[in-house]
């Protein structure tokens, strides 16, 4: 049995009339999922309130100080004139030592000896030195140091010379060593005898001597300051 299709009338105009459609029936809605009850959240440990701290007594402000009255301004003064120093006056040089009167005779046997034992021109100093100590030791002490007695048979000016040639040129290295030893005795003793104006060049002298009176390899150090003070006062002693 053949079927036959429907055919759908044009309307007047030549469209087509759309069939009309059903309308669509309402979705019924979908029932939702019912929530699962969350877990009531742990409380956080309360933290432990600190101890109250104790109270601390509050100290009273000390009162403020009365106002004193403002002082009334005193005469201005006026201002201070500079000082000027005065010019020093110049130092007055010291006067001229006068010069000392030697026995000449005994001054030209000084120099003679120095000549002898190789002091071709020596210095003044060093004849005027000696043969202070020389005058010196013709007026005393009696009791001069045990290195004069091996001179007994010499002149004053040769045993002189001959002990200082002996300090100064020595080759010994014990008499070498104690030279500043015997230059600070030398100072310390002229100092000793009162005001003192000896040049260095007259210590130098002195201390030549008292090498050559005292024997490094016989005699002690007490024995050789003891030296220095004998040819100290021989030396003041000739001078006056």
């Amino acid at each position: 049995m053949v079927k036959v299709r429907k055919t759908v009338g044009k309307k007047p105009g030549g469209k087509k009339s759309a069939a009309k459609a059903k309308p669509a029936g309402k979705a019924k809605p979908k029932p939702k999922a019912k929530a699962r009850p969350k877990a009531p959240a742990k409380a956080a440990p309360k933290a432990k309130k600190p101890p109250p701290k104790a109270a601390v007594a509050k100290r009273p402000k000390a009162a403020a100080p009365p106002l004193k009255p403002a002082a009334r301004p005193g005469p201005i003064e006026p201002p201070a004139r500079p000082i000027i120093a005065e010019p020093e006056a110049p130092v007055a040089a010291p006067p001229p030592r006068p010069p000392v009167k030697l026995d000449p005779t005994l001054r030209a046997e000084v120099a003679a000896a120095l000549a002898r034992n190789g002091y071709d021109d020596p210095e003044p100093e060093v004849i005027t030195t000696l043969t202070a100590v020389a005058a010196g030791y013709r007026k005393g002490p009696a009791d001069a140091p045990p290195a004069m007695a091996a001179y007994a048979d010499k002149s004053v000016a040769d045993a002189m010379v001959d002990l200082f040639t002996l300090g100064d040129k020595s080759p010994v290295v014990g008499r070498r060593m104690a030279r500043p030893a015997v230059r600070a005795t030398v100072d310390f003793d002229l100092r000793q005898l009162g005001p003192d104006e000896t040049g260095d060049a007259e210590r130098e002298v002195l201390m030549g001597l008292c090498l050559g009176i005292w024997d490094p390899d016989r005699d002690t150090f007490a024995q050789r300051d003891g030296i220095a003070a004998f040819v100290g006062r021989w030396y003041r002693a000739g001078l006056s």
